[in-house]
């Protein structure tokens, strides 16, 4: 498929079934996102899982969105701004 076929066929999810997702392909979505292009290759990403419905819960009303406490896993990326440091100036962060 190509990438803009994808993005015309996208569609949200909002209800999810009540199993777990397999950690391969798990694996698979953290190493296709890990290889995004990113300026310097600094990859200022890190990812966590969540898969404690006690932790899932407070970051969909966090995020407010509701729907997400349904949801067996949450991948959370975050931005590393530390990484900016040593590569180049990025004073605005």
């Amino acid at each position: 498929m190509e990438l803009a076929e994808a993005m015309r066929n996208r569609r949200s999810i909002r209800r999810f079934e009540e199993k777990e997702v397999p950690r391969e392909l798990v694996d698979g979505i953290l190493e296709t996102a890990r290889w995004a292009p990113s300026g310097n290759n600094v990859q200022p990403w890190r990812f966590i899982v969540v898969t404690d419905k006690g932790k899932i819960a407070p970051l969909s009303e966090a995020s407010n969105q509701r729907w997400i406490a349904s949801s067996p896993m949450v991948i959370v990326c975050l931005s590393d701004l530390n990484v900016f440091g040593s590569h180049g100036s990025y004073s605005a962060f």
